[in-house]
This record gives C-alpha cells, structure tokens and sequence, in this order.
C-alpha cells in the first residue's frame, strides 16, 4: 500500500474522551486499515486536510446537555455529506450526531455501565458480513440516549 493508498483509505477517529478511544484505533490497524486519532473537536480544515473515507466519533464522558459540552467542528455535517464519508458515531459521538441534526437525546433515568448483546438488524455497512439476528456482545456505558433520531439521518 503506498502512501496515496493510506491517504484515501484512512479511517480518522475523532477522540471525546472515551477510555476506548485507542483500543479502537488499534484494533482498527489490526484490520490493516490505516487510523488516525484526533480530538474531537479539531478543526475542519485539519479533518478536510486528512481526507478520510470513514470517521468515528468516539464515546466519552459528557453529556450534549452538559453546558460547554465538546462538540464536532462548525461545517462537519456539510463536509461530510459533501465528501460522502461514512461516520459512524459511538455512545457519546451518536448522541452528539443526533442532537446537532436536530434528533432527541433524552437524560437517562439512570447511567448504566456492562454488557449487553445487539442483534444485526440489516446487513449492511460494517455488518454486512454479518446475517440478520446474528448476536455479538458489547459494552455499553452511558448516562443519555437517543430516542428520537433525525428526519434525514440515514441508519446503513
């Protein structure tokens, strides 16, 4: 893979805070996929300059309710769908991804931390290897939740 390759093939981590943020990162490289982590709230013309196919916004410990909560730079949304890059948001990353497209993000009735199985429901994306039903175990930890996604947001 030359350096053009790992340029236009580049999987860019935005960091919140997440105690797994670089657990990711590497696991990702595992993959022999080339990431990068950033913080979160770098500025666009920094994310612009990477290129990156694929961004993820990390977990973390805040609350998009949370006065001075850390957020995506200003133009995010408009660049990613301008450049068509995937993102895929974890814990804290969805709910901020859902808030700023004008979803709900609710204050749980209680932070809930430990394991729990999710079920492909389609098998697309980084599923699609991946048969509906099929079952794998994660971790959630997490004080907020998204209950109402947005008009235009689009689940692959």
């Amino acid at each position: 893979m030359d350096a053009q390759d790992v340029k236009s093939n580049l999987v860019l981590i935005l960091d919140f805070g997440s105690q797994y943020t670089h657990l990711i990162t590497r696991r990702i490289r595992a993959l022999n996929v080339f990431s990068l982590c950033v913080n979160g709230t770098s500025s666009l013309k920094s994310i612009a300059d990477l290129n990156p196919t694929v961004i993820i916004l990390s977990g973390g410990p805040h609350s998009v309710h949370a006065p001075n909560a850390p957020c995506f730079a200003p133009g995010f949304i408009e660049y990613v769908e301008s450049k068509k890059v995937h993102v895929l948001g974890i814990c804290y990353g969805l709910q901020l991804i859902v808030q700023q497209l004008g979803g709900e993000v609710r204050v749980g009735e209680k932070q809930e931390y430990g394991r729990m199985e999710i079920a492909v429901e389609k098998a697309v994306g980084l599923f699609g290897n991946k048969k509906i039903g099929d079952r794998q175990s994660v971790w959630m930890s997490h004080g907020d939740e998204a209950v109402k996604l947005p008009e235009d947001l689009k689940l692959c």
